[in-house]
């Protein structure tokens, strides 16, 4: 089940909230922190049929009321008295505010700096404050956070637990909750919304992650790290393996510790993991065994696990050799012959080189960071070009692998002028979105692989590594139109 959190400011706008609300939710959590007077929870409630749970959470505990102690342990009391199906109380109040009526004792335990070491000291507190539900809510920063918490929640105890995740790994513990048979999951009614900073909206876990079709058959496939994309891939893939009837989903989190992970992952019988190679995500070192391009680049993009052994795979290069070829045949040209100049000295860029440079090409690598490029083209044999010296080199081939390069005129930034209309350009810096290099090379003529064609020929490798199936095109282009990033 979702329960909602609804956060309202105004006393107006609540019921508004709250009808919106019961549009998604299977429970609704009232929040009264943020409202600047005491409401009336009964006529807030009224006409709600989905069960509501009454909070008022204190800033230690997250939440935003400014007013007194005692002005808020009554607020709750004359909340009880409307009787709600459930009120939320951390354990220090649930001693002050005596059970009343129908209504359930939700008992609260909050760490917001780190997960709770003794989870079994904190349940038996809670009994002995006369829960009906425990709840424990605590930071995930990492996967590893998230797992104390699941441990928590999917454990024989002699109450429900319920939990959230406070943090980036916050929806990983909320997608293994769902697996694993949580009895409720907190969700935002919208973005700017959050009861919590980076609490996830009910409508992208069930626009992206698909939440209403994991169950515990679900096998989750991991998506390591976060940023702007990772959203869009994850919707692309999921909805990939419905639309085939997969039983895979996607499950992103934050790298912490490999070694922690390792285990937890074959734990959860995590078969596979995805690497946003634009991210600087560096798994390499996870692997037991590595192919080639692997090797030779130190930056893998997908790893599999086979027989106790996790496998290393590099995808983006052959994507984009793929790519470059395509268009250049357009004008009977061959990659082989062409001069390039690669931007970035991640394991992004590493990869590409050791692609271009397979295939025979004239390769440099530049960076506003010399010394960290000077590096590069030492451990891949390359030329490396002095950023300053940008201007003075003669390119056939543009790969911008950076997603930290900005266009400008600054010392460390690139002048659009550089662009020129004999050059290709292919920017994997954003994959699969347009960047501002992209959109700029277009305006000055050049011939540029479109960041969408990359992101579509990226996914689709992706998707056929571990499904054996094409991705319908169908799918990534109406995803990338509509997501926000």
């Amino acid at each position: 089940m979702i329960c909602i959190s609804v956060t309202p400011e105004s006393r107006n706008l609540a019921k508004v909230d709250m009808f919106n609300a019961a549009q998604f939710a299977d429970m609704i959590e009232l929040c009264l922190d943020r409202l600047i007077k005491a409401p009336d929870v009964g006529e807030l409630t009224e006409g709600i049929e989905q069960p509501v749970i009454i909070s008022c959470r204190r800033e230690v505990d997250g939440g935003k009321f400014s007013g007194s102690e005692d002005e808020r342990i009554a607020m709750l009391r004359q909340a009880i008295i409307n009787g709600p199906d459930y009120v939320e109380l951390d354990l220090e109040t649930a001693k002050k505010v005596p059970r009343f009526g129908e209504t359930k004792r939700v008992i609260s335990v909050t760490s917001l700096n780190q997960p709770i070491d003794d989870v079994n000291q904190m349940f038996e507190e809670a009994w002995k404050a006369k829960a009906d539900v425990v709840k424990f809510t605590w930071a995930t920063r990492y996967f590893e956070d998230a797992w104390p918490l699941l441990k928590a929640v999917v454990g024989k105890r002699e109450l429900p637990v319920v939990g959230m995740g406070v943090g980036q790994s916050g929806i990983t513990f909320s997608l293994l909750g769902r697996k694993y048979g949580s009895p409720w999951l907190y969700a935002a009614l919208e973005k700017g919304m959050e009861a919590f900073d980076g609490q996830t909206s009910a409508f992208d876990l069930n626009e992206i992650y698909d939440l209403d079709n994991i169950t515990s058959k679900t096998r989750f496939l991991g998506l390591a790290g976060y940023g702007e994309t990772q959203p869009l891939i994850a919707k692309v893939l999921n909805r990939g393996f419905h639309k085939i009837d997969s039983s895979y989903r996607c499950l992103p989190f934050q790298v912490g510790s490999l070694e922690k992970i390792r285990k937890r992952l074959e734990t959860l019988k995590i078969p596979g993991i995805f690497v946003n190679p634009t991210l600087n995500v560096d798994l390499h070192e996870f692997s037991d065994k590595d192919e080639e391009s692997v090797q030779q680049s130190k930056a893998c993009d997908l790893l599999f696990q086979k027989q106790n052994q996790w496998q290393g795979f590099n995808l983006i290069w052959r994507v984009m050799l793929k790519a470059v070829e395509r268009t250049l045949a357009q004008e009977n040209k061959e990659l082989g012959k062409q001069n390039v100049l690669v931007f970035g000295t991640n394991p992004l860029a590493r990869s590409l080189i050791y692609g271009l440079s397979r295939k025979g090409c004239v390769v440099s690598v530049t960076s506003p960071d010399d010394i960290a490029a000077k590096k590069i083209a030492q451990v891949m044999g390359v030329r490396q070009v002095p950023f300053m010296n940008l201007y003075d080199t003669y390119t056939d081939l543009t790969v911008i692998a950076d997603d930290t390069l900005k266009p400008g005129i600054g010392k460390t930034e690139i002048n659009p002028a550089f662009f020129r209309p004999e050059m290709t350009v292919a920017d994997f810096s954003r994959l699969p979105l347009e960047t501002e290099f992209s959109q700029e090379a277009v305006e000055r003529g050049c011939r540029v692989i479109p960041p969408q064609e990359l992101g579509y020929d990226y996914l689709a490798a992706m998707f056929k590594a571990v499904s054996g199936k094409e991705l319908d095109r169908e799918i990534f282009d109406e995803t990338i139109q509509t997501i926000t990033v």
